[in-house]
């Protein structure tokens, strides 16, 4: 399938985050079509819950809500905007995702262990340090920090508004689930957040 039927939005989107974590158009294009991608478009001051999504800024200007007061002028030194040259400055929720998207790969790992070793009741050490993993990993995350990475609520503080791609990591896990090369992709997209 060609970029052509793509959107503007949809291909520069693709071409700044996806293809760089190597993910296909076709994959692309099934995600947009399951509706694990989609586009939001925020007016000045409007919030929106991440709810553990991941979101990319595409146009505008956008800042954590707890912390921003948008002014009327809509200038706001806390506010992160799409004109920033690094990607990951425009990519926010990527430590949730990584803590969900860590959890099911743990899951789906401890399944199959479960099911290849049934009668084997001792577990290993590394079964008994990788069972410690997911509660160490949520407690090293608060909710009240200011870091954007835990952004609960973003704000459009910009005098346009904002534009955002979200990815639904419900939808997204599952999907990853069947497709190892999907899961190794996204798997690589917090990475440029660092």
């Amino acid at each position: 399938m060609s970029q052509t039927q793509l959107t503007v939005r949809d291909r520069r989107a693709y071409t700044e985050v996806f293809d760089t974590v190597g993910l296909t158009i076709l994959q692309f294009r099934t995600l947009l079509a399951s509706e694990t991608l989609a586009w939001e478009e925020l007016e000045f001051g409007e919030e929106v819950d991440l709810k553990n999504d991941l979101c990319f800024l595409y146009s505008g200007q956008v800042a954590d809500a707890s912390t921003v007061h948008c002014s009327s002028s809509g200038s706001n030194s806390s506010c992160n905007t799409s004109s920033t040259s690094k990607i990951g400055s425009r990519i926010f929720g990527e430590v949730p995702f990584s803590k969900a998207t860590e959890e099911a790969m743990y899951n789906k790992k401890n399944k199959k262990s479960i099911n290849s070793s049934i009668g084997n009741s001792t577990p290993s050490k590394v079964d008994q340090v990788n069972a410690s993993l997911p509660a160490a990993m949520g407690s090293n995350f608060s909710s009240t920090s200011s870091s954007p990475s835990l952004i609960g609520k973003l704000t459009a503080c910009g005098p346009n508004g904002a534009i955002l791609l979200r990815i639904s990591t419900p939808k997204l896990l599952q999907l990853m689930n069947d497709d190892d090369q999907l899961a190794a992709s996204m798997h690589r997209l917090p990475l440029f957040c660092m």
